[in-house]
Parts: C-alpha cells; structure tokens; sequence
C-alpha cells in the first residue's frame, strides 16, 4: 500500500514544474542582481571580468526587462565585455 502511494506522489511531483527562488527570473530561472551589490559577488564578478581569476561568479539575469539597473554586472558573470557607453 505503501509503496504505491509513494509510486503516485513521485509520478505527481515530475509533473510539476520545478519552484524558482523567489529571487529568480521567471523568465530564464537565473539569480536577478540585487543592488548594492555583496561585497563577495562584487570582488568576483571584477576580478573575473579581469581576467584575474578563473573562478567564474554565479550567473546572474540578463533579461533587460527586470534588471536593467545590474545589466552590465549581469554581463561580467557570463564572461561578455561590459556595454558601451556602460559606467
């Protein structure tokens, strides 16, 4: 009895979709940036736009439409150059 129970829960959670963290895109599931940026995230996300580290930052949003306010550090942590114009 149990075991088919177990067997129906399981088949019923695989076709749910997966919970996002709030904090995520609902677009593309990634971590929106949060302004001020942590201290931790910033010196990463420099030194890997720099070149001085390979230890790439977490990936973080790049959808304009949610946050264009961190798009350009959004850009570093997926290894593009920052934008023109961008400060």
């Amino acid at each position: 009895m149990t075991s088919a129970l177990n067997g129906r829960v399981s088949r019923l959670e695989a076709t749910m979709p997966p919970t996002l963290d709030h904090d995520a895109c609902q677009r593309c599931g990634l971590p929106h940036v949060r302004l001020p940026v942590p201290l931790e995230l910033g010196t990463a996300v420099v030194r890997f736009g720099l070149g001085s580290s390979t230890a790439r930052p977490p990936l973080l949003c790049l959808c304009l439409d949610c946050c264009a306010d961190g798009h350009a550090i959004a850009r570093l942590t997926h290894g593009l150059p920052p934008e023109r114009g961008a400060a």
